[in-house]
C-alpha cells in the first residue's frame, strides 16, 4: 500500500520549484516551434499514465494519455540533465491521443538528474512528458528506473607481497584484481559474453578518477559478471565501474579494494596505509559499520547510533531538511504526508526508509 501511495505522489511534478530543472516556457517554445499560441496556459493534472507514478523500467514501458481522450497536436518526452539547466529529448510524436515511453538506448545515465523513488534498490532519473493540446501545455513527471549493478566481491590475486620499505611497489607485476558484479538480466545481453564494455575508474578520493581503463567482461554464471583489473596500485584504492548495458552506462557505487583484503598481515599493512594517506576514510577493514536501527514516533526520527547524515525528501524528490552527525531528527512540524528518509552511515553507505506522517 505504501509503494502505491509513493508512486501516486511521485507522479506529481511541482511546477513551482523548477530551479534544478529546465523551465517550462522552454518546453512550450520547443513544442510550438514557429506556430506561436497566444494566451498559452500551462497546467498539470490532465495527463494520465497506465503505470502508477509514470515509472518506466527495462522490462515495462508506460503509455501517457489525456484523461478526456483528446488528441494532442504534439507530445514530447525529456530527460533532465544533472549538471546544467537543460534537457534531452528522447521521443516526440504529433496528432496523437497518447505516447508510449520505454528506457532509451545508448544513454550515459551518469549525466542525468537522479531523484529519490519508491524502490530503494533502484536508481530513478527524472524525466518529463509534455503535450500541447489547443491553447494548453500539460506536463507530468516520468521516472526512469534503472537497477544499478551490485558489487558482490573483490578478489586480490598475487604471488608475492613486498613489505620491504625499499621496494617501490607492494605487489609484483603479475598481481591483479577481479571484481564480481551482479547486473539486471533485463539490461545486459548475456549472449555477448566479453563483448560489452566496462570502464574501471581508479581514484585517490571516493569519486575523482585518476586512472581510467577498459576491462573485459566475463559472464561467470547467472547474473554475475567478472571484470579483471590488470594491475594493482595502492595509491588509488577507490574504484567505481561504469558498465555498458544495452541501454547505456550505469555506474556502481564507489568502493575501496583495501576493504576486501583477507590475509591478516596484508590487512594490517593496508590499514596503516589508509591511516597515513587517507585519514578521512572510515576503515571498514577493522570496524565494519552496522546499519542503525530506525524508529519514527510522534514526528521524530530516531536512530540507534549517530550517522553521518540524515536527509528527508518530499514526495516530489526535493530535500525537505538535512542534519549531519546526528541520531535524531524532529519533523513534527512538517505537513502530513509521505516522506522518504535517506541515512548516510559513517562508511558512506546509504539506505532509505519511507514514512507516513
Amino acid at each position: 500500500m505504501v509503494n502505491r501511495i509513493v508512486l501516486l505522489v511521485l507522479s506529481v511534478l511541482s511546477t513551482l520549484s523548477l530551479q534544478a530543472q529546465f523551465a517550462l516556457d522552454d518546453v512550450a517554445e520547443d513544442l510550438m516551434g514557429d506556430h506561436k499560441i497566444k494566451g498559452l496556459q500551462i497546467g498539470h493534472g490532465s495527463i494520465k499514465a497506465d503505470r502508477e507514478g509514470g515509472v518506466v523500467t527495462y522490462a515495462d514501458s508506460c503509455r501517457f494519455y489525456l484523461e478526456n481522450g483528446e488528441v494532442a497536436s504534439k507530445w514530447a518526452v525529456y530527460l533532465v540533465a544533472a549538471y546544467y539547466n537543460g534537457r534531452n529529448t528522447i521521443k516526440q510524436t504529433t496528432n496523437s491521443s497518447s505516447i508510449s515511453v520505454g528506457i532509451p538506448e545508448r544513454y550515459d545515465w551518469n549525466n542525468y538528474k537522479q531523484i529519490v523513488g519508491p524502490d530503494p534498490e533502484m536508481r530513478y532519473f527524472q524525466g518529463l512528458v509534455a503535450c500541447l493540446h489547443g491553447n494548453r501545455l500539460d506536463t507530468m513527471t516520468v521516472l526512469f528506473g534503472v537497477r544499478p549493478p551490485q558489487l558482490r566481491d573483490v578478489v586480490l590475486n598475487y604471488t608475492h607481497i613486498n613489505y620491504d620499505d625499499d621496494e617501490d611497489y607492494l605487489f609484483d607485476d603479475d598481481a591483479y584484481l577481479d571484481f564480481f558484479v551482479e547486473v539486471d538480466s533485463e539490461a545486459f545481453d548475456f549472449n555477448k559474453d566479453g563483448a560489452e564494455i566496462a570502464v574501471v575508474h581508479e581514484c585517490d578520493t571516493i569519486d575523482s578518477p585518476c586512472v581510467t581503463h577498459f576491462a573485459k567482461v566475463e559472464n561467470v554464471g547467472g547474473n554475475l559478471l567478472r571484470f579483471r583489473n590488470p594491475y594493482i596500485n595502492e595509491l588509488y584504492p577507490f574504484i567505481f565501474i561504469d558498465i555498458k548495458f544495452k541501454y547505456g552506462y550505469v555506474r556502481t557505487k564507489s568502493f575501496c579494494w583495501f576493504d576486501y583484503a583477507k590475509d591478516p598481515k596484508l590487512k594490517e599493512y593496508l590499514k596503516k596505509l589508509m591511516e597515513q594517506y587517507f585519514p578521512n576514510y572510515p576503515n571498514k577493514i577493522e570496524t565494519p559499520v552496522q546499519a542503525a536501527a530506525f524508529t519514527f514516533q510522534h514526528g521524530v526520527i530516531s536512530l540507534s547510533h549517530a550517522v553521518s547524515a540524515v536527509r528527508v525528501y518530499c514526495a516530489n524528490g526535493s530535500v525537505a531538511t538535512m542534519e549531519r552527525n546526528t541520531a535524531t531528527l524532529d519533523i513534527s512540524t512538517f505537513p502530513k504526508g509521505m516522506y522518504i528518509v535517506e541515512v548516510t552511515e559513517a562508511d558512506r553507505s546509504k539506505w532509505v526508509k519511507k514514512i507516513m506522517k
